[in-house]
């Protein structure tokens, strides 16, 4: 899979308060756009905001509510995005690198060319969600909702999927052979096509009630 990577601006304007930013630009009905934004922003409600070329480099946005965003060409590098509040937003050319987002809302978003890199992304909400090029590298997605999720091409590797629940997602080409996938939630008629391990197989015969002699 060639995912588009994010076009950030060089060079980008270092940012103030993104609270402050955030909140001039929805009171303008503009973009928030070729920006830097590092420190605390926990708790900024920033719904509905527009942002593009922006990088938010070790911010913490833990408890924020950014529902109905749009995102375009965004890296958020070293941030904590606990219990983020994404909730159907729209995400293309977008990188979460080495980010905290356990528990992040992510649920009815759209996401083409987004990449997942080296989260620890435990309870991640992704339910019914529609991606185009996703990928996931090195993710912790621990009990992480992937349910009844739109598919157009979607990766995993050396990503850890215990206890993930992925029922009513359409796993056909998906290759978990590099992932751990113990104790996923899904319904069979889902796994048709999936690539997995023999070991893989037969955990998931098991938790498909099927006995193995």
């Amino acid at each position: 899979m060639k995912l588009q990577q994010p076009r950030l601006p060089e060079p980008l304007e270092e940012g103030g308060s993104f609270a402050i930013e955030a909140q001039a630009s929805l009171d303008s009905e503009g973009r928030l756009e070729n920006h830097r934004f590092t420190g605390d922003c926990a708790g900024v409600d920033a719904r509905g905001l527009d942002l593009r070329g922006c990088l938010f480099d070790g911010a913490r946005l833990t408890g924020g509510r950014f529902e109905k965003g749009f995102f375009m060409d965004v890296i958020f590098r070293r941030c904590d995005l606990s219990n983020l509040d994404l909730s159907g937003g729209m995400f293309r050319r977008v990188l979460f690198e080495d980010c905290k987002m356990v528990g992040a809302l992510l649920p009815e978003s759209a996401f083409t060319d987004v990449r997942f890199a080296g989260c620890t992304a435990r309870y991640l909400n992704c339910y019914e969600a529609a991606v185009q090029r996703v990928e996931f590298v090195g993710c912790d997605l621990t009990g992480a909702v992937l349910q009844s999720v739109s598919v157009r091409e979607l990766a995993f590797s050396e990503s850890r999927l215990t206890g993930a629940e992925l029922f009513g997602t359409p796993l056909a080409g998906i290759d978990f052979t590099t992932s751990e996938i113990d104790g996923i939630i899904v319904a069979p008629q889902n796994l048709r096509g999936a690539i997995v391990t023999a070991p893989q197989a037969c955990e998931l015969a098991r938790l498909l009630g099927v006995v193995i002699r």
